[in-house]
């Protein structure tokens, strides 16, 4: 049996890194076998992942949060550009998640859909991110 392989996605300040340690934390104490991965060279030979789960956050948001502007591509810019690339990225297996939401109604959101994820794995092979043509 597979496991599945959750990704987190969104821009600076969604609270992805919050999200990924509650899920991981909370998987691990329920039965499962969980790890947390960064992938920085992400476009280079990875299966293709079984959630996504795209942390969404307005920018006038993001820029209240603390630390924000502390990164060299906290830029408002930046931010608004990355947005919009992973939102034309979305597929059938992304979920958009109103990142505004407090993070224990996010979590609770986040592990409902992630057991039902886990639970399927194990019978759906493992498929490319992408396919050379």
């Amino acid at each position: 049996k597979r496991g599945a392989l959750i990704v987190f996605e969104g821009c600076d300040r969604a609270g992805k890194s919050t999200q990924t340690e509650k899920l991981v934390k909370y998987l691990n104490e329920h039965g499962f076998t969980a790890v947390k991965g960064k992938f920085p060279a992400s476009y280079i030979g990875l299966p293709s992942p079984d959630i996504v789960f795209f942390m969404d956050v307005p920018l006038e948001e993001t820029e209240k949060r603390d630390g924000f502007g502390s990164e060299r591509l906290d830029k408002s810019e930046i931010q608004v550009k990355a947005r919009n690339v992973y939102l034309s990225l979305t597929g059938p297996e992304w979920k958009i998640l109103d990142g505004r939401q407090s993070i224990d109604e996010l979590h609770e959101k986040i592990v409902n859909m992630s057991l039902e994820v886990v639970q399927k794995c194990g019978v759906i092979p493992i498929q490319d991110l992408w396919k050379n043509s």
